[in-house]
């Protein structure tokens, strides 16, 4: 596991500014003492299963001076909060190569203290908080090279949906690299559609050393609801089909190197 994210997205709170961010960072300086700026990410919108519904445009208006996206993070730079006028995120990434990924429980108990202390920086701060939730959880794997694979033109050899093509003497073709894109519905417990799982791959390389590697992306994204156990809820069932679709697209010889057989 390279990264793990756990998002909550809502409406964007309007009065929100950047004096507010900066006494956010002071609630949390002491586990978070590291600032980072960047350009606020993309409105995501929340997830839509009616037909009609899936095809629309929106518009939005963008302030001159767009509120930054501001980056707090621990002292050990592998725990991030990410905050912006319509999203927190809680980040685990893996600094250190043998940095071990420190599991779900871990993950929704910090994510829990993280959104109340958020919920509650609002209140001290006479600003509205939100009603309506949006989940998300994103797991990162960076597939390295070993003895089923060695180039990515080895992707059959990782992914059991790929598969090489036939071909003769006058039409010889070998595969050079390959990216996809895959996107799955789940339902909640009662059997309404509540969530996508989307799956992303790109073939990438190391730096310095210029192995090649694939970046595989699972993202479970939905579950609008105003419950804070709704959405922890979510997360729950969001891993859970990240995990099952992580096994059942990746090949028995890679679950041999990992471990997994």
């Amino acid at each position: 596991m390279s990264e793990v994210a756990w998002a909550v997205h809502f409406p964007a709170i309007q009065e929100l500014h950047v004096g507010h961010l900066g006494s956010y960072w002071t609630a949390v300086k002491e586990r978070f003492p590291i600032l980072e700026q960047y350009p606020p990410a993309p409105y995501r919108q929340p997830e839509a299963f009616e037909a009609a519904a899936q095809h629309f445009f929106s518009v939005s208006i963008t302030p001159i001076s767009p509120l930054p996206r501001c980056w707090f993070i621990s002292a050990e730079r592998d725990l991030v909060i990410q905050v912006q006028s319509d999203r927190l995120v809680l980040n685990w990434r893996r600094v250190e190569d043998d940095a071990q990924y420190p599991r779900f429980d871990f993950m929704r108990e910090r994510f829990n203290e993280i959104f109340d202390g958020w919920v509650a920086f609002l209140g001290t701060q006479g600003l509205a908080v939100p009603q309506r939730f949006n989940g998300e959880i994103t797991y990162v794997n960076t597939v390295m090279p070993g003895v089923v694979w060695q180039t990515h033109g080895d992707a059959h050899r990782i992914f059991r949906q790929i598969s090489t093509l036939e071909s003769d003497a006058d039409h010889a073709l070998r595969q050079e690299d390959l990216r996809f894109e895959q996107r799955y519905v789940f339902p909640n417990p009662k059997g309404q559609d509540t969530g996508r799982l989307y799956v992303g791959v790109e073939p990438s390389f190391t730096l310095p050393q210029g192995q090649p590697v694939f970046n595989l992306t699972l993202t479970a994204s939905g579950g609008e609801s105003g419950s804070k156990n709704d959405l922890l809820d979510f997360y729950a069932a969001g891993r859970s089909h990240i995990v099952r679709t992580f096994d059942a697209m990746t090949t028995p010889e890679m679950h041999v190197v990992w471990g997994k057989a």
